[in-house]
């Protein structure tokens, strides 16, 4: 069943009424469209949410709940039951969505909604810092990264390309997922890298990744392996929603721009602050 959670509001039988514009939009507020939205999909929109949070519904419920025509409602329900969205319900005279609805949402796997909660503050923080930020997240046994602010930073940077797989232990943001994941995330990026063996799995963990995992702990951000890197660098924080691991945020410089001893106070810094901040706003949205 689709997760939806838009008000809807009642206006009058022939139009939706626009929603009213939230302070945390998904999309940018300076977000314009070529053509006036189409008014047909709209409707149709509307009736599947409604169908969706109410569960079982008869014309007259719709069209109280929206505001709705009945006639123009009959016509969406037609519409959505010949694409096997909808079915009628015989025993309660009511209308019902179906499991079809269900590959609407094939392809989201959580991402989308991590980069429309954290897009402004990311590229706020961008600007503050000047440098690109970055997320990644773990995607089954591989560190994978899912957006980036490369494109509005003042420097031009060759950071990281979107879907490219990061080092577990070398680079910075495989470095924060390695140390922040769960036990059995953590147990699954390992056994990846050791080829399903269970004693180099023991070894590399207690050799490689466990001093790793304590130092980053302790300091609370990590840095990528200074012998992988020439002439720029990476440095990772993690964001965390209500105590459990999201994502890994980093920093991508030019080494000679950035002194070993600035690294805290004008980039780490400013990182944690951002990712307070935007696990702030989760859990508000709670």
């Amino acid at each position: 069943m689709l997760h939806l959670h838009q008000k809807i509001q009642q206006d009058n039988d022939t139009k939706v009424a626009p929603s009213k514009p939230k302070q945390n939009a998904k999309s940018s507020p300076s977000l314009k469209t070529s053509y006036p939205p189409v008014e047909a999909i709209r409707r149709g929109l509307l009736i599947l949410r409604q169908l969706n949070q109410m569960g079982i519904a008869t014309i007259s419920d719709l069209h109280k709940a929206t505001g709705l025509h009945k006639a123009t409602i009959v016509r969406i329900l037609e519409t959505l039951i010949s694409e096997d969205y909808v079915v009628r319900d015989d025993l309660s005279g009511g209308y019902c969505i179906t499991s079809e609805v269900n590959a609407l949402s094939e392809g989201y796997d959580g991402n989308p909604k991590l980069i429309e909660t954290s897009r402004e503050r990311l590229i706020a923080l961008t600007e503050e810092i000047n440098w690109p930020i970055s997320l990644a997240t773990i995607d089954d046994d591989d560190v994978t990264l899912i957006f980036t602010t490369s494109s509005v930073s003042v420097w031009s940077y060759p950071f990281n390309v979107i879907g490219r797989a990061m080092d577990i232990t070398r680079n910075a943001l495989g470095q924060i997922c390695l140390a922040y994941c769960s036990d059995y995330e953590r147990r699954t990026l390992i056994y990846a890298k050791c080829e399903q063996s269970e004693d180099e799995y023991n070894q590399y963990l207690n050799q490689v990744a466990g001093p790793i995992i304590q130092k980053i702990r302790e300091d609370g951000y990590a840095i990528s392996d200074l012998k992988m890197q020439t002439r720029h660098q990476f440095v990772a924080v993690p964001l965390m929603n209500d105590g459990e691991f999201v994502a890994a945020m980093c920093a991508g410089f030019y080494m000679s721009a950035v002194p070993a001893q600035d690294i805290y106070e004008s980039l780490v810094v400013p990182m944690q602050k951002a990712a307070q901040k935007i696990e702030q706003s989760w859990l508000a949205d709670k």
